[in-house]
């Protein structure tokens, strides 16, 4: 009985990182028609498209319904790089000609260490740990361990969350948006929602309150942010006198800088008349645990009389 087969070759790895397995479907005809039952298919792996021995081979029992059979096919992970042959042989008779087969062995070989790649499967991930990676340009002479270059008016990258709403946008002006995609100043960075730092560090406002500094009995928080995030607390405020108030930041204060600048004048009248001029000044209460606290006061001009209003406090 001579049996012929039109083979429909589909390379699928049973697992995108690991497994080196991947599955041979074909159609296995018998005088013109679709065959069905079992064969013996001896599958071989060889350097060239004909001649030569072996590099890996299996055999095994396939059943054939209808014409159709799939075949797991695992070779383990020999160098495809050049592009290996397959050649099966079918109840003794070998089908002509071998196949070339590369790209689903080749995508297994680049994640496997053991081949010789610089690829680690992890389990439920991957690492790169032999070097620099570069994307759109050639790694060689690359000073960074990750580098993307993009080709003319293009963004290099985008990070998207689970949503697809982009969260970090490099644009191809050198400018860096953050948490959506909004233009960026050219060689510079934009910032969409808050932008917060811990207290230690430099560089942004760690937070600022609007409070009326007067008697217990007035005083209160108008508003305020507080861009450390280790803190929980809202800012209060503890009206002492007529002028003078203690305002909580729920921070340590000590080593930090601060501004603080009258709001308006009660009456309403310009700062600049020498009549009106109003001084603030804040500092560390001295009984404040942690030195979370800032005994402040409003005057009248250097040394006048303390007088009831808003002041805003802001701490770098």
């Amino acid at each position: 009985m001579i049996r012929w087969v039109c083979l429909l070759l589909l390379l699928v790895p049973f697992s995108v990182l690991a497994n080196t397995s991947f599955t041979y479907q074909g159609q296995l005809m018998d005088g013109g028609q679709p065959f069905s039952g079992e064969v013996d298919i001896e599958y071989a792996l060889y350097a060239n498209d004909s001649g030569g021995s072996a590099i890996r081979s299996g055999r095994r029992s396939v059943q054939v319904s209808d014409g159709l059979f799939q075949l797991e096919i695992d070779f383990g992970t020999p160098a495809y790089e050049s592009g290996l042959w397959l050649e099966l042989t079918v109840d003794g008779q070998t089908l002509d000609p071998r196949q070339l087969i590369t790209a689903a062995p080749l995508a297994i070989r680049s994640l496997d260490a053991g081949g010789g790649s610089q690829w680690v499967d992890e389990g439920s991930g991957i690492s790169y740990q032999g070097g620099n990676v570069a994307v759109g340009h050639p790694a060689t002479g690359n000073p960074q361990t990750l580098s993307v270059r993009s080709e003319s008016g293009e963004d290099p990258f985008s990070v998207l969350n689970q949503t697809g709403i982009r969260t970090l946008h490099a644009q191809n002006n050198a400018g860096i948006t953050v948490g959506g995609f909004f233009l960026a100043p050219d060689n510079g960075l934009m910032v969409h929602g808050d932008a917060a730092q811990e207290l230690g560090s430099n560089g942004l406002v760690k937070a600022a309150a609007v409070v009326q500094c007067s008697t217990a009995a007035t005083a209160e928080v108008i508003r305020f942010f507080n861009n450390d995030r280790t803190v929980s607390t809202d800012v209060t405020v503890t009206g002492l006198n007529t002028g003078r108030c203690r305002v909580n930041f729920g921070m340590n204060l000590s080593g930090r800088y601060w501004q603080v600048t009258p709001v308006q004048d009660p009456a309403g009248a310009d700062f600049g008349a020498s009549d009106t001029v109003r001084l603030a000044n804040c500092h560390i209460w001295n009984q404040s645990p942690n030195s979370h606290e800032l005994t402040c006061g409003v005057r009248v001009g250097g040394s006048g009389s303390y007088v009831g209003m808003p002041i805003m406090i802001t701490i770098f």
